[in-house]
């Protein structure tokens, strides 16, 4: 598992994972994710529309 964080503003930016079977990686099972937009919010979460 590999995190990054703004530690200026105390958020998650990115989060990584290599899932391993007898020292292998498998790929279908791993996972990389890149947080857009991240902070604290008032608002309701809106559903986005379909293009």
């Amino acid at each position: 598992m590999r995190l990054v964080v703004d530690t200026g503003r105390m958020v998650l930016l990115s989060r990584a994972g290599t899932v391993t079977a007898n020292g292998k990686a498998l790929v279908p099972k791993s996972f990389d994710h890149t947080l857009i937009e991240v902070g604290w919010t008032n608002s309701q979460p809106a559903v986005p529309a379909l293009p």
